[in-house]
């Protein structure tokens, strides 16, 4: 008996670790051309905080969007963020206004912020260097899908 409620506890915390797992909302693509990444939404203030930070891995072809209600001139920061990342900025038109290339993890406070160069709607998370593997650059426009 005493095992079965050991190995009940065991499941019940597999399925709250899933099921917080399964909050990770991969639903939508960004592409350039021929190249799509498939990206986490971040479209709540909760979500755009907590964005990127602790992951220790992000796949080749995988990111985050960050959604806002307008345009405005966005800051970002790498702290508590694990992970080299580009961070690209782009405007209500989904055209590239900025790009961070290669933005370091936060070692050491204060963390330096990184801001768009324009006024930008939505931000993308993706791996540091895939920017320019793919050929991403200022004025590239991109296609949400």
């Amino acid at each position: 008996m005493k095992k079965f409620f050991v190995l009940s506890g065991l499941v019940l915390i597999l399925i709250t670790g899933c099921k917080q797992n399964t909050s990770i909302n991969i639903i939508e693509q960004v592409c350039l051309k021929n190249y799509c990444f498939y990206v986490e939404l971040a479209q709540t203030s909760e979500e755009r905080s907590q964005g990127l930070m602790y992951r220790t891995e992000l796949g080749q072809n995988k990111g985050m969007l960050f959604v806002y209600p307008d345009e405005a001139i966005r800051s970002f920061w790498m702290k508590n963020t694990k992970i080299p990342l580009d961070i690209i900025f782009i405007d209500n038109n989904k055209r590239v206004v900025s790009i961070s290339k290669d933005t370091q993890p936060c070692i050491e406070d204060p963390c330096p912020s990184y801001k768009s160069a324009d006024k930008a709607q939505y931000v993308l998370e993706i791996n540091g260097g895939m920017s320019d593997q793919i050929g991403l650059k200022v004025g590239s426009i991109l296609q949400f899908r």
